[in-house]
């Protein structure tokens, strides 16, 4: 939906991609990552775009804003890199700063099937580990209703090996 306006928060920013496209279509954009040198490449990259970013150097499981602060907390690739109890902590805070109605975006692993989801778990065992494997075997969709989420939306990608999920707030 539009951005104009609307406050966003990308946990596990990384170097802030999808905050400068949020901040590009004229939300107020806010990224936070725990690394600084990250921080620093978004900092860099907002500057040559010419696009306003707030950064904020920050653990995602403990963020340092107040309750019901932002319309959207987008997140990308962040929470296979965590184990199970520190994703529902970060979920757990994305819901805490979202305001009633807002949306949650997440972009991450899917599990993939057939000769994609062997290749999918060969990669998984050389490069990502036990985390990202217990990521695709989780049943997101049950978490974030537990969570107090609705309105469950998710589209494929990459022959089903990644996921796009939106979900809202109640």
């Amino acid at each position: 939906g539009p951005l104009e306006g609307m406050r966003t928060l990308e946990i596990f920013a990384g170097t802030a991609t999808l905050s400068l496209l949020a901040s590009k279509y004229g939300a107020e954009a806010v990224a936070t990552d725990i690394s600084a040198s990250m921080l620093r490449v978004a900092r860099a990259k907002s500057q040559k775009q010419e696009l306003p970013l707030s950064l904020v150097r920050s653990d995602s499981l403990s963020l340092p804003f107040q309750d019901a602060s932002f319309a959207r907390v987008l997140v990308c690739m962040g929470l296979h890199e965590v184990d199970s109890s520190q994703a529902l902590a970060a979920l757990r805070e994305a819901a805490r700063v979202l305001e009633r109605g807002g949306r949650l975006v997440l972009e991450d692993y899917h599990r993939g099937t057939g000769l994609h989801g062997a290749l999918q778990r060969f990669f998984f065992l050389l490069v990502e580990g036990r985390k990202a494997g217990d990521w695709v075997s989780s049943d997101i969709q049950g978490i974030l209703r537990r969570e107090g989420f609705r309105d469950f939306r998710r589209t494929f990608l990459h022959k089903g090996l990644l996921q796009l999920i939106t979900v809202k707030k109640t």
